[in-house]
């Protein structure tokens, strides 16, 4: 009598080997799109960050805040301090004038891109407080920024990542 595998035999091993394969390329693609929507994420926040720096850095030497007296006050909510504002006029530490404010793409220093194209602007909000003439603080402002990955997948872009930072204007000398 000859030793070897039936034909059931050889079946059954097939149907396991595939199965097997199938579970383990199955975890391997849920962990490709994790990583995939982890990069994603991450380049988005990196992105904002980068943006929200430059803001602060720029804002703390900054003067003349706007107030909804100001020319800024077609973008500020109207009445007593903190002013609500969708966009940040002021005067820079060189004398020039700045404004940045949000598109539906991107964060815009003088109407010039300062984040890239990693992330989409959800909204962009500036609270300042203390801008009354003569009052006792330091202009103060915060910064509320909301983005997502730009991104086809829509487990993650829908997904709104949210920053916040507040600056206080150092006192002019």
């Amino acid at each position: 009598m000859k030793k070897g595998f039936t034909l059931i035999e050889l079946l059954i091993s097939l149907v396991l080997f595939t199965a097997a394969t199938a579970i383990a390329i199955g975890g391997f693609v849920r962990a490709l799109r994790a990583q995939r929507e982890a990069s994603s994420i991450i380049a988005a926040q990196s992105d904002a960050g980068a943006a929200l720096e430059q803001m602060a850095r720029e804002i703390r030497t900054g003067t003349s805040f706007c107030t909804p007296a100001s020319s800024c006050g077609s973008v500020c909510t109207a009445g007593s301090e903190p002013w609500n504002c969708s966009a940040l006029e002021f005067t820079n530490v060189e004398g020039l004038p700045v404004t940045y404010a949000a598109t539906s793409s991107y964060i815009g220093k003088d109407g010039m891109a300062i984040t890239g194209q990693d992330a989409v602007i959800k909204y962009l909000r500036f609270i300042i407080f203390g801008t009354a003439p003569g009052g006792p603080w330091n202009p103060r402002i915060t910064i509320l920024l909301g983005v997502t990955p730009n991104s086809t997948d829509p487990a993650i872009r829908d997904s709104i990542i949210p920053l916040q930072t507040t600056v206080s204007a150092r006192p002019q000398t």
